[in-house]
């Protein structure tokens, strides 16, 4: 039993002597590699941050490195920090470093600079990043990194004072990827206060978690967002809370291959949203329950795929809000697809929105919204489409609009969408085999100008009740409009 456990003290020490000669070499190759890879600063650079290693002292338990980091914002260019840094790395497992292959320790050294760097101390950033001797050995890894922002009390303007009250944040990475792939991030809190004006705004806690569902696919969640504002000057008070936030995003990211990642999709939810505002004595609350949003191109037969946009909502308004809004939906559901995209064309579409959204990742929203009704217009000159709609919304005494059907087009250009205006007759020849039904109420028609716009077609479109009911059908020669010819 003695020689048992006498040899095992021998391999425990001759392992805790040994090893940090070999780790510490693969820290500093990992080091070197991270800081001279030219994608993983690419990537870092298209979210506006620079990282540069300016000297690495390694030695046999421990090593240090002198870093810095600029970060911009990425549309103007305008710096929010820039400052240096000293990280302490311990790279001695089973001793300084415990059962991991190395413990990192970093915070500034020097008072940054920028927007952002001005007011804030030296130590504003603390960064501690641990390996583990496992994930190491098998070749996993993975690197666990917290991140923490202390507390700041400072004046940003001449009258504004800022009371930001920190942040924590963990990471989980590969050393080979800067695309976290399991993230936590606690803020504690933020208040902006105007003197002058008698206004401010504060952020409460909350707490946002990732979940990486696959290489492409990641989940944001978001426990609850309160964020108040106070105009003391003008009587005016807000607040804005929302529960169970989920944005699932199928990101646009390249394969091995080169080529781009497909399906991909974005989508928005929560359970709950309630905006109330008070103003002088009147009130006003705008209340959505259930509230979801998807938008995005999924398989369909064969090899093509089908652009799929979903909302969902349980709107209600009261106060001064209702009485702004007459048309108040109780209701919405809404779910069209248009069909079909090839992979070809969404793959150089996507590619160009991919390219231009790497230059510009904050304006990311709008280049994709921009680019997505182009898209539409362009792919249907190429084949023929079908685009399917089922939408319903509901209003305080019933149904306000509903619409059902296909509609189905064989356009090749744009002098043929001219052609169709200028000789309704030739409608048949470009929109063969579309049935759509529509219901629209008279308050629906009164409050959005529709009714106005209805023309010659109003009197046998309009019931008694003054309700639009239209069962539009085109065949091959004719239009049909509640099983009549259309007058043209």
């Amino acid at each position: 039993m003695k020689k048992t456990i006498l040899t095992i003290a021998v391999l425990y020490g001759v392992a805790a002597l040994g090893a940090p000669y070999f780790v510490g070499d693969q820290i500093e190759k990992n080091a070197q590699q991270f800081f001279q890879n030219s994608r993983q600063q690419q990537q870092l650079a298209e979210q506006g941050i620079e990282l540069s290693l300016k000297q690495y002292d390694k030695g046999y338990f421990s090593s240090t490195a002198d870093i810095h980091m600029t970060a911009s914002d990425i549309i103007t260019g305008e710096v929010y920090y820039d400052g240096d840094f000293k990280a302490d790395i311990k790279h001695a497992p089973l001793s300084l470093s415990g059962l991991n292959a190395a413990n990192i320790h970093a915070t500034g050294t020097s008072k940054p600079s920028g927007s952002v760097g001005d007011h804030v101390p030296e130590d504003f950033i603390t960064l501690d990043a641990r390996q583990s001797l496992i994930d190491l050995i098998s070749g996993k890894r993975n690197i666990h990194t917290d991140l923490a922002l202390s507390a700041v009390k400072t004046r940003i303007e001449d009258d504004t004072d800022m009371d930001f009250q920190g942040l924590n944040a963990h990471f989980t990475a590969s050393a080979s990827n800067t695309e976290w792939e399991d993230v936590k991030i606690e803020f504690v809190g933020l208040k902006f206060a105007s003197n002058e004006q008698e206004a401010d705004v504060s952020i409460k806690p909350f707490t946002i978690n990732t979940e990486t569902k696959s290489d492409t696919e990641v989940d944001v969640k978001l426990d609850k967002l309160d964020v108040v504002f106070n105009n003391h000057q003008d009587n005016l008070y807000i607040t804005l809370t929302m529960n169970d936030f989920v944005e699932s995003v199928s990101v646009l990211r390249m394969n091995d291959d080169g080529s781009l990642y497909l399906p991909s999709h974005i989508g928005l939810s929560f359970s709950n949203l309630t905006l109330n505002s008070k103003e002088d004595s009147q009130t006003g609350e705008l209340h959505i329950e259930d509230g979801d949003f998807r938008l995005g191109f999924t398989p369909t037969e064969g090899d093509d795929y089908a652009l799929n946009v979903k909302l969902k909502a349980t709107p209600k308004l009261s106060g001064f809000f209702a009485e702004e809004t007459p048309l108040q939906p109780q209701n919405i559901d809404i779910n069209a697809q248009i069909a079909p995209f090839t992979e070809d064309y969404l793959r150089i579409k996507l590619q160009e929105i991919y390219n231009e959204v790497s230059r510009n990742p904050g304006m990311a929203s709008n280049i994709i919204g921009s680019a997505l009704f182009p898209m539409i217009q362009e792919n249907a000159f190429q084949q023929d489409m079908t685009t399917k709609i089922n939408a319903s919304i509901d209003g305080q005494s019933g149904k306000l609009m509903t619409a059902d059907g296909e509609i189905h087009e064989y356009l090749k250009k744009d002098s043929d969408i001219m052609n169709m205006m200028f000789d309704q007759r030739k409608i048949p020849q470009y929109l063969h085999g579309t049935k759509l039904n529509i219901f629209a109420s008279e308050q629906f028609l009164n409050q959005t100008g529709l009714g106005a716009e209805l023309g010659y077609a109003q009197a046998s479109l309009i019931d008694a009740e003054g309700n639009l009911k239209l069962d539009l059908s085109i065949t091959d020669d004719q239009v049909l409009l509640n099983g009549q010819p259309a007058p043209f």
